[in-house]
């Protein structure tokens, strides 16, 4: 699809939707620009292999205060454990942050020391990879490492990536 600008020859000045030929549309004097839109896709919790776990961890982040938890389950898909908490948070990052900590801190506390870890924050599997630092969070991600004797897959929900 492309945004299709009517110039002053078409005595047209407004933002238009065109998906028609774009050489045309440059004939008839108009300016022309793609626009690309992800699509949506549903992705669906997947088991972990057999014997395994898998910790499922989500925040959210709004005027300072974040929510976030996780969902432990086994490979049928049976919940062994759910935790949440919410308090304050600096940004969006710092919220997932809290979560993977708080949650993986949980789960230790239960006896639960190998799993995978499924986040939806590329940003936060990265720091935690060493591929990017982040000075003001390095602190955090540092005593997360520590916590990480499992296996850290990354997931973008729907295609977007919240950072």
């Amino acid at each position: 699809m492309s945004i299709l600008v009517l110039n002053s020859k078409a005595n047209m000045t407004q933002t238009k939707y065109w998906t028609g030929d774009s050489f045309i549309a440059t004939q008839l004097g108009a300016h022309c620009r793609s626009v690309k839109h992800k699509i949506p896709t549903l992705l669906c919790w997947e088991k972990p292999e057999k014997g395994a776990l898998k910790l499922n961890i989500d925040a959210s982040f709004k005027d300072g205060r974040g929510g976030y938890g996780g969902i432990l389950r086994n490979d049928q898909g049976e919940l062994v454990i759910a935790m949440g908490l919410e308090g304050k948070c600096e940004t969006p990052l710092d919220a997932e942050i809290q979560a993977l900590s708080f949650c993986l801190q949980e789960c230790i506390a239960r006896g639960y020391k190998e799993m995978g870890v499924e986040i939806d924050s590329l940003q936060l599997v990265q720091m935690i990879q060493g591929k990017i630092t982040h000075w003001k969070v390095q602190n955090k991600i540092s005593r997360i490492a520590a916590l990480l004797a499992v296996s850290l897959y990354d997931v973008l929900r729907g295609g977007v990536n919240k950072d």
